[in-house]
């Protein structure tokens, strides 16, 4: 992207001809309008308050899921998808025993390895990669690659200034009960032990 103007007048016909340029079909115009909003809300969700700081007429919890899916566009994510329009059904695909929801399984990865303060004062999460890993190969039958398949087809989810753990939630719907349970054990044994994990596996 250019550099931006600093005159006011100047910088509003730059945005207005980028939005022209985008409505008349110009891909990179279109790609500009969506960096331009995303950087926007970024450089607002590093503050410490972004929710107060943040000044536009659309709220911040819209401006934020918004910025999400347009950065998963611009990744080469298809845009209904990025955007939940098209229907997912939980789990894996009916007819497809090794095909699971790439955009839940990247939610539920990343919520896993954050941590999470309950109600009740326990701490839940916090799992290293190696250990969400394993603990969603165990749970729902799915493989290391296509683990890490989903994590490079939504890296914004890495980043909790940026997406949520609300958001994370929302998407991981179709693991939710997988998820909780794992979160659950996480708690009981202060951690997710690998050796427990493996224990399980051998006697399941």
């Amino acid at each position: 992207m250019a550099t931006l103007p600093e005159r006011p007048d100047v910088m509003r016909d730059y945005f207005v001809g980028m939005v022209v340029g985008a409505r008349n079909g110009n891909v990179e115009d279109a790609r500009d309008v969506l960096r331009d909003f995303a950087d926007t809300v970024e450089n607002v969700a590093i503050l410490r308050y972004p929710e107060r700081a943040w000044s536009g007429p659309v709220p911040w919890q819209i401006a934020e899921y918004l910025a999400a899916a347009f950065r998963l566009i611009l990744g080469g994510t298809n845009p209904a998808r990025a955007l939940n329009l098209v229907g997912k059904k939980a789990g894996r695909t009916k007819g497809k025993a090794t095909t699971h929801n790439a955009d839940a399984l990247a939610a539920a990865f990343y919520l896993l390895t954050r941590k999470q303060s309950r109600p009740d004062g326990t701490v839940v999460g916090g799992l290293t990669p190696e250990q969400a890993n394993r603990a969603l190969q165990e749970r729902l039958g799915v493989d290391r690659t296509t683990i890490q398949r989903a994590r490079r087809q939504n890296q914004p989810f890495a980043y909790p200034k940026l997406i949520s753990d609300e958001i994370l939630k929302s998407v991981l719907k179709p693991y939710a009960a997988h998820v909780q349970k794992i979160l659950d054990e996480s708690k009981t044994s202060g951690g997710m032990n690998p050796s427990n994990s493996r224990r399980r596996k051998r006697v399941g």
